[in-house]
């Protein structure tokens, strides 16, 4: 870490050493909280960190990085610490996420809440984007988007952090609402330029992936369609360094010998081929406290996360207090 000496004090580059931050592939995934609590360094000084280590990547515009696998991948913020420590820093670009579960689990509010995050500046640990969210079902809503990027707003003024206005946090997310599979598949077709054409577009959400193919004959050419989506989304998400996060819902299923019956993700194997991380969520009823869980992930280990939706977003679930002994 000695190309910090420009930027960081000594003790503060011991502080790292220290905290098993020794080279700048330690720091990959890392953010600006984590590195803050690990470290105690101030959250200026550790923005300064995160900015340094994003520019030792070679530009994705350079002749060494031309191929889109050298694109880094970038991780957008959940605001839940327990839920991005569970993502190696959160939601990650360059792969299709699915967020699963029943209803009432927080899929689209959790969605909803990225749409936000991926906003926060670069200076805060964040990617200065903004989304699209491709709404098939009606559950994206303007009122709870803007409690939302005031909530974000607050936050990042709180920290002495110069952002945008809740309205121009608001106007970064691009909403569009389809009706059926025939809609979402004509999306599919023009999404590459309306990413290309957004204001640093960072991330793009279907909610759902499974509401338009919901009731209609299982099919294989329904399957192909559904293959298809999936591989253009991930190609998407490679090409560009974007997040694509779908949501999906459950369905029960049964064994064939003993007609056990079973929760999986809805729309079968041929669309789980294409999804690159799968987080099942669920909720306790009596707590309301819901779960992730790492069910499908090619580089994440499994693993659980609780949190809770608050008023003002996604945030962790209370802490236990010590059992007396």
């Amino acid at each position: 870490m000695d190309d910090l000496k420009s930027i960081l004090s000594e003790a503060d580059r011991a502080a790292l050493s220290q905290a098993g931050y020794r080279s700048v592939s330690d720091l990959e995934g890392v953010t600006l909280s984590t590195l803050c609590q690990d470290t105690s360094i101030d959250r200026k000084a550790a923005a300064a960190v995160l900015r340094f280590t994003k520019g030792q990547v070679p530009s994705t515009n350079s002749p060494q990085s031309s191929c889109p696998s050298h694109s880094k991948s970038e991780t957008i913020l959940t605001f839940c610490r327990e839920i991005d420590s569970l993502l190696k820093g959160g939601v990650h670009t360059g792969r299709l996420t699915e967020l699963v579960g029943p209803p009432g689990t927080g899929k689209t509010q959790l969605a909803m809440q990225l749409a936000v995050d991926v906003q926060v500046p670069v200076s805060f640990g964040g990617l200065s984007g903004s989304s699209i969210i491709i709404d098939t079902e009606g559950g994206v809503t303007a009122k709870r988007l803007r409690d939302l990027t005031s909530a974000l707003e607050d936050h990042l003024r709180r920290n002495g952090e110069s952002c945008k206005s809740s309205a121009e946090l608001l106007g970064n997310i691009r909403v569009i609402r389809t009706f059926d599979f025939t809609e979402l598949a004509g999306i599919m077709n023009i999404l590459p330029l309306l990413v290309s054409e957004g204001d640093n577009c960072k991330l793009v959400i279907i909610d759902s992936i499974a509401a338009p193919v919901r009731g209609e004959e299982e099919s294989f050419s329904r399957q192909q369609l559904l293959s298809l989506i999936g591989q253009r989304l991930r190609e998407l998400a490679i090409t560009k360094n974007i997040a694509v996060v779908t949501t999906n819902h459950t369905t029960d299923r049964q064994t064939k010998d003993t007609s056990e019956t079973f929760t999986v993700a809805a729309l079968g194997n041929t669309w789980s081929h294409e999804v690159s991380d799968r987080i099942l969520l669920s909720c306790n009823p009596a707590t309301q406290i819901l779960t992730a869980a790492i069910e499908k992930s090619a580089t994440l280990p499994q693993g659980t996360a609780q949190f809770r939706i608050t008023e003002k977003g996604i945030r962790g679930a209370p802490k236990k207090p010590p059992t007396g002994g």
